[in-house]
């Protein structure tokens, strides 16, 4: 089993289950605690650029969630250069015949996420707010179910989600900012149709199939 820093299974499926789950708390705040804010490092979107011919299946998923996470994390996201960068990064962790449809499922959701701030000012009825949505996937446990010269399937065995409110504008949004921070399982979150992540070997290196279906 490979412990892994971030999550999950075949995107745009995954990234829709995102959205909506982030979409449903937004609207969902009408009252709650008080949020507490971190200062995220900004990432460089260039995880997924090489394919690592060394990362066998396992190692291949944690760098995937790897990059996803800093991409959620990565300050400059609500940027459509950045958007961008770090959709070409994630798509490249697709096979190659797949990675055009992989590109625009990255960018068509990541997009949406840059774009959470403009949903809670639009939730709220404030303007220019300094805030953004950050998500973590942590204690992301990955176990080995099969594996052949040429294909593998690797999937999940525990983890966590935290969605948090981050910047200067948090305390702007009072109650409704603590109902935004949550911490749930992952299980919780996106349920048991999303378990594992099917893998092709292509010229020695390992990609994850259907991430934009």
């Amino acid at each position: 089993m490979h412990t892994v820093t971030q999550e999950q299974q075949g995107p745009k499926t995954f990234w829709m289950v995102l959205l909506l789950f982030m979409l449903s708390a937004i609207l969902a705040a009408c009252g709650g605690g008080n949020a507490t804010t971190d200062t995220p490092e900004s990432g460089e979107a260039d995880g997924g650029s090489v394919a690592e011919a060394s990362e066998g299946p396992e190692e291949r998923i944690a760098s995937f969630f790897n990059d996803f996470g800093t991409a959620m994390s990565d300050p400059e996201i609500g940027m459509e250069s950045k958007q961008t960068e770090w959709a070409e990064t994630l798509a490249n962790y697709a096979p190659p015949e797949q990675r055009e449809e992989a590109l625009g499922a990255m960018t068509d959701a990541l997009s949406e996420f840059g774009s959470i701030t403009q949903m809670l000012e639009e939730q709220t009825g404030q303007t220019d707010l300094d805030i953004r949505m950050q998500m973590e996937f942590t204690d992301i446990e990955t176990e080995l179910v099969s594996e052949t010269d040429t294909t593998a399937e690797v999937a999940l065995a525990g983890g966590i989600v935290k969605m948090e409110l981050v910047g200067d504008g948090v305390e702007q949004l009072g109650d409704m900012a603590g109902m935004l921070n949550q911490e749930v399982p992952i299980s919780e979150m996106f349920g048991p149709d999303m378990e594992s992540f099917p893998m092709t070997k292509i010229d020695n290196v390992w990609y994850i199939d259907d991430l934009n279906s």
